[in-house]
């Protein structure tokens, strides 16, 4: 036996122990020196008696209800252990402890997939036990359970700085997912995979940001965060533009990218750059006079601008 808790004061102590209950007829807590136990119980003259209803299918909704018949002739109050089985009984799992009460409702993701399910329940007085075993029944479990650690709800960073994405998901078997079964994304855009990364540079504003998690039988869920991304002033990180052209060219190559993700626009045309280089082919006029390019990029209502002057020949 073992003491598990006690209580502030001292006054009271909880002590939790299993001993043998084969041919005892009471068991009792002394303390050395006292002249009368400090708690006993003796056995009662008949076990409690059991029945319980095997769910026709579970997982169709959020919840599922178990119920139970269970009596006790002396009276008694009685305690339930519900026990699920994902294999026909092989093996078992505690899903719930409590005072019988004839019913209780759980999750469903504690009642993990499965065409041969059977729920046991297991009533004690304290000293006889009785145990009920449902008939084989099909659950459908439930999609895998995905939470966000970082970042903290209204988290606040700025574009370009490293925002670490960091979450877990459990499965309706308590499996841990990983890797390409943990998705991330910005709306619609993928960040990437796994339990954690270095978030791309998002865009400035308030963003949402979702891990999805899919279990091994593609059942998915999600959990969102909204963090809010400050803009800074875009620059060019690259910008590429051949040194002449022919007079006689009707489009010109120019290969872009940003310091963060912005809109580009020249000459009336808008195009979306970020720190990836893009290739760009504008449409121009024939001609003898150099080319004169003006760009502008903007991002958050941050602006920078530059030229362009392409000779021809």
């Amino acid at each position: 036996m073992k003491v598990s808790s006690s209580s502030e004061s001292g006054k009271s102590l909880l002590l939790v122990g299993r001993v043998p209950a084969a041919r005892v007829a009471s068991i009792a807590v002394e303390q050395a020196g006292a002249s009368a136990p400090l708690a006993e119980r003796r056995r009662s003259g008949a076990a409690p008696r059991v029945k319980v209803a095997t769910p026709v299918r579970v997982g169709s909704r959020p919840s599922v209800t178990v119920r139970w018949t269970a009596t006790d002739a002396d009276g008694g109050r009685l305690l339930a252990t519900i026990e699920y089985s994902a294999n026909s009984g092989r093996s078992w799992k505690t899903v719930s402890v409590g005072p019988s009460r004839g019913n209780t409702t759980l999750p469903s993701r504690f009642f993990t997939a499965s065409r041969r399910a059977r729920v046991r329940i297991r009533v004690s007085d304290g000293f006889n036990e009785t145990v009920a075993v449902t008939g084989p029944f099909r659950s459908l479990g439930a999609p895998p359970e995905a939470r966000i650690l970082a970042p903290r709800p209204g988290t606040r960073v700025t574009a370009g700085a490293l925002l670490v994405l960091e979450g877990v998901a459990f499965d309706d078997a308590g499996r841990r997912l990983s890797g390409g079964r943990l998705r991330w994304l910005d709306g619609r855009r993928v960040l990437g995979r796994g339990d954690r990364l270095n978030a791309p540079v998002l865009t400035p504003g308030r963003r949402r940001i979702v891990l999805e998690a899919t279990d091994a039988l593609g059942r998915r869920s999600r959990s969102t965060v909204t963090v809010r991304v400050a803009a800074v002033k875009p620059l060019f990180r690259v910008l590429e533009a051949p040194a002449r052209l022919s007079r006689r060219a009707r489009r010109v190559s120019l290969r872009v990218a940003a310091t963060v993700p912005a809109t580009l626009t020249i000459a009336g045309r808008r195009f979306p750059v970020g720190l990836r280089v893009r290739s760009l082919a504008l449409p121009i006029r024939p001609g003898r006079s150099p080319l004169r390019l003006s760009l502008r990029l903007v991002s958050g209502g941050k602006v920078t601008t530059a030229r362009l002057t392409i000779l021809r020949r």
